[in-house]
């Protein structure tokens, strides 16, 4: 499922307009999210996914985040725990 989860983040941006379209590799409903934090300048810094449904995600560090992307600035981290609810995270045991 770990690598399930690394695909559904790589095709994040190619979905930005229909993230209806994605599946959870968990629970296969349609309630994905994302978002990026990192630099502004240089666009490097980490993606957090995650299902709303069940509540399982990924954070992936040290990703280029992709012009056509908005993100969250490092500086701006302190309401994180509002954007992101507290999710199950998906090991690559599983």
């Amino acid at each position: 499922m770990f690598n399930e989860w690394i695909r559904l983040a790589s095709v994040i941006p190619d979905y930005i307009d229909k993230l209806d379209e994605l599946k959870c590799p968990n629970c296969k409903h349609n309630e994905i999210d994302y978002v990026y934090v990192g630099d502004l300048e240089s666009r490097i810094g980490f993606e957090v996914v995650w299902c709303n449904n069940c509540l399982r995600g990924i954070q992936i560090s040290r990703v280029r985040v992709p012009e056509n992307v908005s993100m969250l600035s490092f500086k701006g981290t302190e309401n994180l725990d509002e954007i992101i609810p507290k999710f199950k995270p998906v090991t690559p045991e599983e």
